[in-house]
């Protein structure tokens, strides 16, 4: 009797409230669970779920997720493949916002399975696409060659079946495993090409994460307008339909990006406003990162003290949260925010252990950690007299800043062959080394 009471306390919500039914969703799934209208309850949960998505309530949403794909399998007759496995998607994606990564992956591996076991060469290719994804965007060094492997058998099945939308998820993920291994020209080739097949499909979710991958190289390479622009455009038709993960990385890609121009009201304004709705959706990733982009912003115009503050706070979130990037480019930042504030034995001992984990692959871009932290490391060196010793560590970072186009690094490495020119008391070697980092510095627009 309850139960028939709920399935009509449920069937009257529908019929009474017909013109505003998404105020009473929550509502809905909740009468209809309980009357065990499976089917009903279902489509109410994930109306709920992406209710909460829309308003950046991730947690909720995953949560309204979860309990429609438990109530999925009591529907009869069975509810479709792809409505379900829908699901699995949305779900997965919030749950890497909120850095439950393992979550993630184990829902795809079910959706994965799933598909095969029905024989839908198309689902089966969405779920290999977002578990390249995933795993790439675990941000894990150990992550990165599975990520591959999916993202290569989802582009091999896409182009088996000429889906291109499938296609254009997975050159994307492989153009960024390109990029975590510093084949930056390959990488963006790829990434390139995912973007011109995604853009016709009129679908943001496929083509977004590969522009601001394009933005991200564009601020390695020194090219901060066009970064600035290009991120701009990412957050703008993130927030259209609202993508939480693209919108949170490219309102802190932006911030970076003004940061290089030396645009700091504009990069603060940025990062302020993405560290308020990071905080508030538990987007682990974005407030770690954010945190320590704004330590190197204080670092950037002076304010040592309190970017060492900020430092530190990011390195303990990136350690809370598992998020090796995060963790390792606080570090370095520590490092160099020591040297700056006139603590180089210090700062050398903190980069000297820093220097350890990225080369067993603490986060997914050993390069870029490599060629900063051997930077911190000359200096550090330089500022206690031992020269000889920071050679090594200048050539170390140039020789990867050439090989990526690090242009800011490139023209770093020139000019601490300046400084050290100096030590030496080398006066034309300093002069033509510090006028190939101003060289650099002027055409970048790089003020520090």
């Amino acid at each position: 009797r309850r139960r028939d009471l709920h399935r009509a306390v449920g069937q009257a919500i529908e019929e009474l409230y017909a013109d505003r039914l998404a105020d009473h969703y929550e509502e809905l799934a909740h009468h209809f669970a309980l009357g065990e209208g499976w089917a009903k309850a279902f489509e109410y949960l994930a109306l709920s779920g992406d209710k909460a998505r829309d308003t950046y309530a991730n947690e909720a949403a995953i949560s309204h997720y979860t309990r429609a794909i438990e109530v999925a399998s009591r529907a009869t007759p069975e509810l479709a493949l792809p409505t379900v496995l829908e699901v699995y998607q949305r779900r997965s994606r919030l749950e890497l916002v909120v850095a439950r990564n393992e979550d993630a992956i184990a829902g795809l591996e079910r959706m994965l399975a799933l598909a095969r076991a029905a024989g839908d060469r198309r689902l089966e290719g969405e779920a290999l696409a977002d578990l390249a994804f995933t795993h790439a965007f675990t941000l894990s060094w150990e992550h990165q060659p599975v990520a591959a492997r999916y993202a290569d058998e989802a582009a091999i099945l896409a182009r088996e079946i000429g889906d291109d939308r499938i296609l254009a998820k997975a050159l994307s993920t492989r153009g960024n495993v390109h990029c975590a291994y510093g084949e930056l020209d390959q990488g963006v080739r790829l990434i390139e090409e995912s973007v011109r097949l995604g853009e016709p499909l009129g679908a943001p979710a496929v083509y977004l994460n590969g522009l601001w991958y394009l933005g991200q190289v564009l601020n390695w390479r020194g090219e901060f307008r066009q970064a600035i622009e290009v991120q701009r455009r990412v957050t703008r038709e993130a927030q259209a339909i609202h993508d939480e993960f693209n919108e949170g990385i490219g309102q802190w890609s932006l911030g970076l990006a003004h940061i290089g121009r030396g645009l700091y009201i504009e990069a603060r304004a940025a990062l302020d406003d993405g560290l308020i709705k990071a905080l508030e959706r538990k987007s682990h990733y974005n407030v770690g990162r954010i945190t320590n982009s704004l330590g190197w912003l204080h670092q950037e115009f002076g304010d040592f003290q309190r970017a060492l503050e900020l430092d530190r706070e990011a390195a303990e979130l990136g350690r809370r949260h598992k998020i090796g990037n995060v963790e390792v480019s606080a570090q370095i930042n520590i490092g160099s925010d020591l040297v700056r504030k006139g603590e180089p034995g210090p700062a050398l001992a903190v980069l000297e252990g820093i220097v350890d984990a990225v080369e067993k692959g603490r986060g997914s871009h050993r390069w870029r950690w490599d060629m900063r932290v051997s930077a911190s490391v000359a200096e550090a060196l330089l500022a206690l007299g031992r020269g000889d010793e920071a050679l090594a560590w200048i050539e170390r970072a140039a020789l990867t800043a050439r090989s990526t186009g690090s242009a800011k690094y490139l023209g770093k490495c020139h000019a601490l062959r300046g400084e050290l020119a100096i030590l030496g008391r080398r006066s034309d070697d300093a002069v033509t080394e510090l006028g190939e980092a101003l060289v650099i510095g002027h055409r970048i627009e790089y003020p520090t």
